[in-house]
C-alpha cells in the first residue's frame, strides 16, 4: 500500500456560524409562527436577516430587532444532537 506524503496544512477556522435565535416578545395569537430557530451565518446581523427571511405571522422585525428577540452564538463543538427549530404551524 502507497503512502501518501503530504505537507501539512494550516488550521483553517470556519467562517460560518451557529446562532439560537429566540423570540422574547410576544407576536399576535396564531398558529403560523416560529418561536426559536438554529441559522448558520458569519455574525448575528446576518443570522438576524437569515431569521427575518424564514418569519412567518409574527413578522420580520421579530428578528431584526434584539429588543424582540435573543440572538446567541452556539459552540460549534460537541455531540451530536438535532439542534432546533420551534415553530407552531396549524
Amino acid at each position: 500500500m502507497a503512502k501518501w506524503n503530504l505537507p501539512s496544512l494550516p488550521s483553517i477556522k470556519p467562517r460560518m456560524k451557529l446562532f439560537l435565535i429566540t423570540r422574547t416578545e410576544c407576536a399576535h395569537t396564531s398558529y403560523d409562527v416560529v418561536r426559536s430557530m438554529v441559522v448558520r451565518a458569519e455574525d448575528e446581523t446576518e443570522a438576524r436577516q437569515e431569521a427575518a427571511m424564514k418569519s412567518m405571522n409574527e413578522g420580520a422585525m421579530m428578528w431584526l430587532q434584539p429588543s424582540m428577540s435573543y440572538c446567541e452564538e452556539i459552540n460549534p463543538d460537541g455531540e451530536a444532537q438535532v439542534l432546533c427549530m420551534d415553530a407552531v404551524n396549524g
